[in-house]
């Protein structure tokens, strides 16, 4: 895929998971949801790369868990079968997704350390196999993609979310909440889990603030941007501790030697920058309490919708110029 061609992709992305400013809350959740599976189903089917289409689909499916968490209180009782529902969905794919991203990992590491590990790498790429010849690779689409369109039946009924800032409230005070409980978990206990928790949530709040920026609140994309940076500092940081693990556990592919205690080393510096970046970002983003954060999330919701658009852009000197 040409540059440009993927900034589209990205862009057509960036406008598709937003709430619309006349929209009903419930009309645009279920809007968004049937739009990812979609586009997951599609990508799984399709004739691209395969590891490319795994991976947009487990987007798709984090995105889609995501809105679900923005609007649980009004699903009630409805909102646990439908996690699990695409929970069990994604972890269909997860395995074969996981072995192919370690050597992006790789390759970061070697960039941190400066200089190539060949004996590693090959022995990624046997994981690799190994990992993919332990499934269909083929089947676990298939089978993913056929969940995915069963719960897009299952959508049409998701009704009680209720309307106005109110049906969303609840959800982004406890994303936003539960983001920063775990970044001060992981600050008190360095364990990977503990940072791994940090990650899912952060992404969590990132998905649900990218939900809201319809608003075009100039304020609120800056701070979208601050998150999604410190959530990709802490899925890299997951991902060294994941090669990490795979390195002791498969000792029949990675033989003890000087080149693999040279990549533990640099692994080891390349997560400890990451995790520096990450409480650095937490600490600048999270200054305020979620209570202040929530309030001024609601002002601009109540300016979006109160009034057309157009002139509240006006006002706030964010309309488009030619």
């Amino acid at each position: 895929m040409r540059a440009a061609e993927g900034a589209d992709v990205v862009e057509s992305w960036m406008m598709a998971y937003r709430l619309r400013r006349a929209e009903k809350v419930g009309v645009g959740m279920r809007r968004l949801v049937r739009a990812e599976i979609d586009a997951a189903v599609a990508a799984l089917r399709g004739e691209g790369d395969r590891d490319e289409a795994i991976h947009e689909a487990r987007k798709g499916i984090k995105r889609i868990r995501a809105a679900l968490r923005l609007v649980r209180d009004g699903l009630g009782e409805r909102f646990q079968p439908e996690n699990v529902r695409y929970r069990d969905v994604g972890q269909k794919l997860s395995g074969l997704r996981d072995a192919g991203a370690l050597l992006e990992t790789f390759a970061a590491i070697e960039e941190e350390a400066g200089e190539k590990f060949g004996g590693v790498r090959a022995a990624l790429e046997a994981y690799k196999r190994r990992c993919e010849a332990a499934v269909d690779p083929g089947a676990a689409m298939e089978e993913a993609a056929a969940g995915l369109e069963a719960g897009r039946g299952e959508v049409a009924v998701w009704r009680g979310m209720g309307e106005g800032f109110g049906a969303i409230e609840p959800g982004l005070r406890r994303t936003a909440r539960d983001a920063r409980r775990a970044w001060r978990r992981a600050g008190q206990n360095p364990a990977p889990e503990e940072f791994h928790e940090w990650r899912k949530r952060t992404k969590d709040h990132w998905h649900h603030v990218k939900l809201l920026e319809g608003m075009r609140a100039a304020a609120l994309r800056r701070y979208a941007g601050r998150i999604k940076k410190m959530e990709q500092r802490l899925g890299d940081e997951h991902n060294v501790a994941v090669l990490d693990q795979v390195m002791r556990e498969h000792v029949d592919l990675f033989a003890e030697g000087e080149e693999r205690a040279a990549v533990e080393r640099a692994a080891g510096a390349l997560r400890e920058k990451l995790r520096r970046d990450a409480f650095k970002l937490a600490e600048e983003v999270w200054a305020p309490k979620t209570g202040e954060f929530v309030g001024v999330v609601e002002h601009w919701w109540e300016a979006w919708r109160g009034e057309r658009a157009s002139e509240w852009e006006r006002r706030v000197g964010l309309e488009e110029r030619g």
